[in-house]
């Protein structure tokens, strides 16, 4: 008497896989989207954790490029240096006061002051009243290109992207 053994949950199983092995790209082009989104939110986040300086102030200097092809992910800055108004600073009796990093000292610029109608802080470059030039701080590139921020930022990105990918495996596993 010969005994048989029904295959066809196997052949299902097979063609399940094969399926999402299928669909990979697809999920890599989804991840690489979302890793767009997040890179944008924690590059922002990495910056003003370490400058004194608000996200959304940033947030129009970034872009997130990113190509699921190749499966990278770039970040830039563009954009020119910051005023001293863009990081705190204000104005005292005995001159511009700013503070630029977060856990750095606050300094007073002994020739800085402010004028009404005028956004950006000045600053005095010789003992007469003229010439005048704006005080800037850290442009945008600056401040992400920045060991400080580069660092903490990069291995934020590669958890939270490990994360998502193996979120993303188990649920088309889930399918099998």
């Amino acid at each position: 008497m010969a005994s048989g053994v029904d295959l066809a949950p196997l052949q299902r199983a097979v063609r399940s896989l094969s399926a999402a092995a299928a669909n990979t790209p697809r999920e890599m082009g989804r991840v690489i989207v979302s890793a767009q989104r997040a890179g944008g939110t924690e590059a922002k986040r990495a910056i003003a954790g370490q400058y004194n300086v608000r996200q959304s102030r940033i947030a129009g200097d970034l872009r997130v490029q990113g190509d699921a092809a190749a499966l990278r992910l770039s970040i830039v800055g563009t954009g020119r240096p910051l005023t001293a108004a863009s990081f705190g600073g204000r104005q005292l009796k005995r001159g511009y006061r700013v503070q630029v990093l977060r856990a750095g000292p606050a300094v007073v610029i002994r020739r800085g002051f402010t004028q009404e109608g005028i956004a950006a802080p000045l600053m005095r470059t010789s003992k007469a009243r003229y010439p005048i030039r704006p005080i800037y701080g850290p442009s945008t590139p600056d401040m992400l290109g920045a060991d400080r921020v580069r660092n903490p930022l990069g291995a934020v990105l590669v958890t939270r992207l490990t994360k998502d990918v193996e979120r993303r495996l188990e649920a088309e596993l889930k399918k099998v």
